[in-house]
């Protein structure tokens, strides 16, 4: 992080307020200790940065504008001011660096159900980090161990109310989905409670009741994915599920094979 992150003033329009978010919160921890910034480089790096070091399980740090926000291997992940949420979520990872690849598909599914909680558009979600909507992605998120705490830092970037204009050719938002403007506010607090929910879930019962409710929101399964595995290698095969460790299930000639890492470069039906 360059320089001090600005606290949000007043006067914004479609501010995000943390009274506001609290007022709406129903969990235990999550969102309980909560920042909100008018501007920071990365809500991921600012929580993984010293300043954060100790910082309790549950905070968020949210911010209105990233200066160099970023998603999955590196992408730049840009909005205007006030339009998406932004933000970050220390999470404790009893199950380690392992964890990273549920907490993702945890935080999609959480999402997924809070935009619909809010009266807001269906999303699938597309493995291994991604919320879409007819092949248009519309959230992104990013998980990151933190092995000095023993935690993750879940990082999650939706786009709320930008217009086409404002969006990339494959992206979409909630409202030009909807044709309607969204309170960020509401959406904030519904994926805080529903992150912590699924959470709870995945801690008492372990993956496989919430890993049968992200298969049935899979943009992939059904569909013939090319996946590409590095060092210049790709596969296509037929995406049969999710596994249950998080993984993309192919349908091999000699098999079913479960991925855990890897790159969707194309879908077709």
């Amino acid at each position: 992080m360059t320089g001090t992150p600005k606290r949000e003033g007043r006067g914004a329009r479609d501010r995000l307020i943390d009274t506001e978010v609290v007022r709406h919160l129903a969990t235990r921890v999550l969102g309980r200790s909560l920042l909100i910034f008018r501007s920071v480089d990365s809500t991921n790096d600012l929580l993984r940065s010293d300043a954060f070091r100790n910082a309790p399980a549950g905070t968020v740090i949210a911010a209105e504008e990233q200066r160099k926000g970023r998603g999955r291997l590196d992408r730049v992940w840009e909005a205007p001011l006030f339009r998406a949420l932004l933000f970050s979520v220390l999470v404790e990872a009893r199950g380690g660096a392992a964890e990273a690849a549920l907490a993702n598909l945890v935080a999609a599914l959480a999402v997924a159900d809070a935009v619909q909680d809010v009266e807001g558009p269906s999303l699938d979600i597309r493995w291994p980090n991604d919320l879409v909507a007819n092949d248009r992605k519309v959230c992104g998120i990013l998980s990151e161990f933190r092995s000095d705490r023993g935690a993750l830092v879940v990082g999650i970037g939706l786009n709320v109310n930008q217009t086409e204009e404002e969006l990339p050719p494959n992206a979409a938002s909630l409202r030009t989905l909807a044709g309607r403007a969204f309170p960020r506010v509401p959406i904030l607090a519904a994926i805080l409670n529903r992150f912590e929910e699924h959470l709870d879930v995945l801690r008492e019962g372990g993956f496989e009741p919430l890993r049968a409710r992200i298969e049935a929101r899979s943009s992939l399964v059904g569909r013939t994915v090319t996946l590409d595995l590095g060092a210049g290698r790709t596969l296509t095969a037929p995406a049969l599920g999710i596994g249950p460790s998080g993984g993309l299930i192919l349908a091999l000639p000699d098999g079913p094979r479960e991925f855990l890492a890897g790159e969707v470069l194309r879908v077709s039906v």
